[in-house]
């Protein structure tokens, strides 16, 4: 264990800050890897505070509302710390996946369109518009709210995108995972109080 903090603690200077994490950049590969089977779900439980999109191999966490509405700028700073690390804040969100900080990020807006694409008609309902949120199920023949599904806490409200405003760069993209128009608006990083679903891995 002493090894393991050792390691992320360089990994984390290796890396600059912390908050690079939002950038893309990674301070230090510890977590496990995706869970991706030969199943046909869309959505598939890791069994350790994470589920992974069976088609990318983007792992989620599970839990899509452990911190609550937040600035970016706090969310940016959250989820650079976000890690499976002992005494991690807020109580490693249900983790034991082996993350340390820098491994998670924000979904970009070409993430998020993937997901809402999927309860919008692709998975086999006519669409969770009528009753959002607008994520699946996992096996995506129907809504998160009819089940089964692996996430918890998901909130028909608004998340926050990494995906910043190419007209304002002090303005990035929230994606509505409710019944309105426009799916994507944009918002200030420090005025807007948005959820945050972080997300590591992917293709």
């Amino acid at each position: 264990m002493r090894l393991r903090l050792f390691l992320v603690l360089v990994g984390v200077l290796i890396a600059g800050r912390p908050g690079l994490a939002g950038d893309g950049v990674v301070a230090l590969q510890t977590a496990a890897p995706s869970c991706r089977n030969n199943s046909s779900n869309i959505y598939v439980n890791c069994g350790n505070g994470t589920v992974t999109d069976n088609r990318t191999g983007l792992v989620l966490l599970k839990n899509a509302n452990c911190f609550g509405p937040m600035e970016f700028s706090t969310a940016f700073e959250v989820v650079a710390g976000l890690s499976d690390l002992p005494g991690s804040d807020p109580d490693d969100c249900g983790l034991s996946d082996g993350s340390s900080p820098g491994e998670w990020r924000i979904p970009s807006r070409g993430e998020w369109e993937r997901m809402i694409d999927d309860a919008l008609g692709i998975g086999g309902d006519p669409d969770c518009r009528p009753s959002p949120p607008l994520i699946t199920n996992d096996g995506g023949g129907g809504c998160w709210v009819n089940g089964p599904s692996s996430f918890t806490g998901i909130v028909a409200d608004r998340y926050w995108s990494s995906t910043s405003w190419s007209g304002d760069v002090t303005q990035v993209y929230f994606v509505h995972l409710f019944d309105t128009l426009p799916r994507f608006d944009v918002g200030f990083r420090t005025a807007a109080l948005n959820y945050l679903w972080p997300v590591r891995g992917g293709q």
